[in-house]
């Protein structure tokens, strides 16, 4: 894991650390935002949301690989997690950590499509 991949994972998770706080203290105010943040798991759940969506959003930045190249087709070959490979590789000699960033991207930008198609039907209907 390089220097720059180790930085932009910091600043993932101190960014999604301080957008947790200041939703939190925005949705004290309405009733809604007291009920969700009364529960012990609501912080460090939108937390890890957050953390994903900015590691998605960064992901040319936080990954050190290509997701599509293999590196070493023979030695290294399901390795496990180390300081070169933060999640490992799979049979193929692939980044996995690498794959998950770039697949949160796809992950998420669908599920952002499936939302505004919702919204757009809900909408169109009444």
């Amino acid at each position: 894991m390089t220097p720059r991949t180790t930085l932009a994972l910091v600043a993932a998770l101190a960014l999604a650390w301080v957008a947790v706080r200041l939703i939190r203290r925005r949705a004290v105010r309405t009733a809604a935002g007291r009920r969700f943040f009364r529960h012990p798991a609501a912080g460090p759940g939108a937390a890890v949301l957050l953390f994903f969506a900015t590691v998605a959003i960064a992901a040319p930045l936080v990954a050190p690989y290509d997701p599509a190249v293999t590196h070493g087709i023979v030695d290294k070959k399901n390795l496990g997690p180390s300081a070169e490979h933060l999640l490992g590789t799979d049979p193929l000699s692939r980044d996995l950590w690498s794959r998950l960033a770039f697949g949160a991207r796809v992950s998420l930008s669908i599920g952002a499509l499936a939302a505004l198609l919702a919204v757009t039907a809900g909408a169109a209907v009444g």
